[in-house]
């Protein structure tokens, strides 16, 4: 099996969990609840993605709605493809991206750690480019308890009569067949479950998550971390940032390994050296000052952005040393 492989059948488990969770909104043995959301988010650059948040309280008949757009949404895909450069203006199919190369855990921060204000003035909604609706299903028991997230960003104000209309009274919002300037639209931009998401609109996704701009940003403050921990030298500084260059994929191995935060452990880089020479499971070399030699070749960065990211692993049942995609379970004795 090849890597590429390897990958989309990896991506597609974690569709059909997302479609396991979706299916469980409709068993009557659970319970499932939705806070629905209207938001302000800032596409300029190095500014906080979230200006504005406010809950939008919502109808029985629009939570109907919200979970059949969700549902129908996923439905629509058997196959899911990882963000890369090859696919990177296209809406046709559903991707995948960790949520870790995000700023998503922004928007999550906004929702948990605010009380926030209930809109109620219809005339303020059409200033909001986005709405987000939290999803959370569980049948009783709090370990057992899935939360999912769908957005949908709109770009223009939400002012748009089309696909489902509803009113907004001073209580909350229901659907109507009257005519409104206010809708659910039938399809959403991403949805977010666990450290994965599943994006829908590539273009709106990367406009409204500063998806390009963050990354760069992220791999200049990273690279220069590196060398502050004496990683890497001067000349390996410039080196990998100019080898890394646009390659999103790179960037995002980049930016993983650095929000893990192994390498910056005291005792990370004499574990490095214990495994690249005296184990020989590595392919890196060093330099006499003991910092790491950065070489103009993709090959090799990868390598070093796999060993940063301590994603080489041995199994346990067959010994083999692998690497590894996604995120390590930490094993809880019984």
């Amino acid at each position: 099996m090849n890597n590429v492989t390897y990958i989309h059948d990896g991506l597609n488990v974690k569709l059909e969990q997302l479609k396991n969770v979706c299916g469980y909104l409709s068993q009557p043995d659970m319970y499932v609840s939705i806070n629905m959301y209207v938001a302000k988010l800032n596409c300029k650059k190095e500014s906080p993605i979230v200006k504005d948040l406010k809950q939008l309280i919502i109808s029985p008949n629009i939570e109907d709605k919200l979970k059949k757009i969700l549902v129908d949404t996923i439905n629509n895909y058997d196959y899911i493809y990882p963000l890369q450069d090859i696919n990177v203006d296209s809406n046709e199919h559903l991707y995948h991206e960790q949520v870790e190369s995000t700023d998503f855990h922004c928007i999550k921060e906004k929702i948990y750690n605010q009380n926030l204000e209930a809109i109620s003035d219809p005339n303020k909604l059409s200033s909001y480019n986005s709405y987000i609706y939290q999803v959370t299903i569980t049948d009783g028991s709090p370990e057992n308890e899935r939360i999912l997230y769908a957005v949908k960003y709109i770009a223009n104000s939400w002012k748009l009569n089309q696909c489902s209309t509803f009113f907004l009274n001073k209580k909350q919002a229901e659907l109507t067949n009257n005519p409104s300037e206010f809708c659910l639209y039938d399809t959403l931009t991403f949805i977010v479950l666990d450290d994965s998401i599943f994006v829908r609109e590539v273009d709106k996704f990367q406009t409204v998550m500063q998806y390009i701009e963050r990354l760069e940003n992220r791999k200049q403050a990273t690279v220069a971390e590196l060398k502050d921990l004496n990683l890497i030298n001067n000349d390996g500084h410039a080196i990998l940032l100019k080898t890394i260059g646009t390659d999103k994929t790179l960037m995002k191995q980049l930016v993983s390994a650095q929000k893990s935060g192994y390498y910056k452990n005291p005792a990370f880089s004499d574990a490095l050296k214990q495994v690249v020479m005296t184990d020989k499971l590595g392919f890196i070399e060093f330099h006499d000052d003991g910092s790491i030699v950065i070489k103009e070749d993709k090959a090799y960065i990868k390598e070093l952005l796999i060993l940063l990211h301590d994603k080489r692993v041995r199994t346990l049942i067959l010994q083999q040393v692998v690497d590894v995609d996604g995120n390590l379970l930490e094993h809880k004795q019984a």
